[in-house]
């Protein structure tokens, strides 16, 4: 609508515009005081469903109805490409709904709307129940990704670091895949991580066996990466308490720590 009032030739303010604005989604750090949030896994569960546009936020705050937009104009769909391939390919490309809100509506309102209209509330609460562990899993993994360039060179697991570059996962035919892979600006240090939802605080011997399995991945097969340091980071929304900030050679990062990072 705004830019409707300035963009269009018949309106009173076509013309005065001196200067166009990209105006991106908000950090989900801030989602806590807009929405009153308390733990990290609940706000990480927010941003499921809300992403980082403070008008999905009011429409929650009002219990309003979702926003049914066509998602060539809201700008939705996310390329991606893996680590270390370059910009321009195409075969290792994937296209995906980027904003968390549109993807929650096309993976469990759209599909179901007239199921929904008439399904009694059990029935809706289990269709969420089914879809959620996927949702929440998948906006966690891309949270700690947009962590990296933001707080990564600030994190004590990275003393004496420069700056990231922007995290991406990677992945090859049948081999393993990494969910979060950067390296710092001067390509000098990669950092490899594991990212892992749960409901529940995550105690030592699920991170012991978690660490353990990303080091058994080895290092993908980029060129001329075995030759950088290798950081190797866990990220997990919350652990028990006393669980130490290194576990066999692998940094833990909490909800808390990353949320921290995003303002």
């Amino acid at each position: 609508m705004m830019q409707g009032l300035v963009m269009g030739a018949t309106e009173p303010l076509y013309g005065r515009a001196t200067e166009a604005f990209h105006l991106r989604p908000l950090p989900a750090g801030y989602l806590s005081d807009a929405l009153g949030l308390g733990p990290a896994r609940d706000v990480i569960l927010a941003y499921t469903a809300w992403g980082g546009v403070p008008r999905y936020w009011e429409l929650m705050l009002e219990s309003g109805l979702p926003l049914d937009r066509a998602v060539d104009h809201l700008g939705l769909i996310q390329r991606e490409i893996p680590f270390g391939a370059p910009a321009a390919s195409a075969k290792r490309s994937l296209y995906k709904i980027a904003d968390p809100f549109c993807r929650m509506w096309f993976r469990v309102l759209a599909p179901n709307r007239g199921f929904l209209a008439d399904a009694p509330a059990r029935a809706r609460e289990k269709l969420w129940r089914e879809a959620k562990q996927g949702l929440v899993s998948a906006a966690w993994e891309e949270l700690c990704r947009q962590w990296v360039p933001l707080g990564a060179a600030h994190h004590p697991a990275f003393r004496g670091t420069t700056d990231w570059e922007p995290a991406r996962r990677f992945w090859h035919g049948e081999g393993p895949e990494w969910d979060v892979v950067s390296q710092t600006l001067d390509e000098g240090c990669v950092l490899l991580g594991e990212v892992k939802w749960s409901e529940r605080p995550v105690d030592l011997p699920k991170l012991r066996t978690l660490a353990k399995k990303l080091l058994l991945k080895g290092i993908p097969p980029v060129k001329g990466l075995r030759d950088k340091e290798i950081i190797h980071v866990m990220f997990v929304p919350e652990v028990t308490q006393d669980t130490p900030c290194e576990i066999g050679g692998v940094h833990v990062i909490t909800g808390e720590q990353v949320l921290h990072d995003m303002r």
